[in-house]
């Protein structure tokens, strides 16, 4: 039995706009703390220890690809989800090892542990959803 070509156009039409890859997602990493210390970031700016700043992978930002350079992106315990911080992004990881890594601000950082740990698991996610 055929179904009818509306029907078809239908499902073939949700099986494209479902595709995973524009759904939103959250990484599950380490995030590790940085100084800034009025350092050029990976976006062209200059970040202090008091600004709530994550560095993302290369995978995500590097001195050619800036695009989601200052997007918001909020960084959790995985432990303790209610426990976040919301940050923008200003700079590179490159020394973060696994792309799913971060590292933050000292004051970033402060918000949800203590330095004295040096990481902590976190999962993080853009806030507009992207990837």
């Amino acid at each position: 039995m055929q179904l009818p070509t509306k029907l078809t156009l239908l499902a073939l039409a949700s099986s494209v706009f479902a595709s995973p890859a524009l759904q939103a997602r959250s990484e599950t990493g380490i995030a590790y703390y940085g100084f800034e210390n009025s350092t050029m970031t990976a976006c062209g700016i200059y970040s202090n220890d008091t600004d709530f700043i994550v560095g993302l992978s290369t995978d995500y930002v590097n001195w050619e690809n800036r695009d989601n350079c200052f997007k918001n992106v909020t960084v959790s315990l995985t432990d303790d989800p209610s426990t976040s911080v919301e940050v923008t992004v200003t700079d590179a990881c490159k020394d973060c090892g696994d792309s799913a890594n971060v590292y933050l601000s000292v004051a970033a950082f402060e918000a949800l542990g203590v330095l004295s740990v040096g990481k902590l698991n976190v999962t993080w996610a853009f806030v507009d959803g992207s990837n």
